[in-house]
């Protein structure tokens, strides 16, 4: 690169990529338990997926599709 001259965006794209691929490379940290191996990474996207997919069922669905008057019409 010239002196004085700012990168461009795919120039600065590209240094943020091999920056990226540079972090990636080091070891991961790996969580052991008993015969059980699995990357810190993994576990926290895993744990992340089962807390939405309990949330999804704890969640009550919206009371206006399914509101319903005594007699059992909907509303």
């Amino acid at each position: 690169m010239a002196r004085g001259r700012q990168p461009t965006a795919r120039g600065r794209a590209e240094v943020e990529m091999v920056r990226a691929a540079a972090v990636m490379a080091a070891s991961p940290h790996v969580v052991h338990w008993g015969w059980f191996r699995i990357e810190l990474a993994n576990l926290l996207i895993i744990l992340a997926m089962v807390v939405v997919f309990v949330i999804a069922l704890v969640v009550p669905f919206g009371r206006s599709a399914w509101a319903r008057d005594d007699s059992g019409d909907r509303l």
